[in-house]
């Protein structure tokens, strides 16, 4: 599991972040972003609330990182600069002498 994997899991979570109706899922729950008055609570559910918002407005950049996510998944990979490692036994080769 390298550094793309986890870009693609955050990716993915702030697609799903994104895409969440304010009518249909965030209302019924109570976590309406206009629901804060004055000072803002520092509870758990309120930066999460916070969290959904700030991610609807980066809509833009979301798009750009999807489409970069998308031509790097289309691409072939290179060739790896190093051979494949070779599969040792109990058995000395002459390679191994050298």
């Amino acid at each position: 599991m390298g550094l793309w994997t986890f870009f693609e899991g955050f990716l993915l979570l702030a697609n799903a972040l994104a895409i969440l109706n304010e009518d249909r899922f965030l209302a019924p729950r109570g976590w309406r972003y206009s629901g804060f008055s004055g000072a803002k609570p520092k509870s758990l559910k309120w930066q999460l609330v916070g969290l959904i918002y700030a991610t609807q407005y980066m809509t833009l950049p979301l798009t750009a990182l999807n489409a970069l996510t998308v031509i790097r998944k289309s691409v072939p990979y290179a060739p790896s600069l190093h051979p494949p490692a070779r599969p040792r036994n109990n058995v000395l080769l002459e390679d191994d002498l050298q």
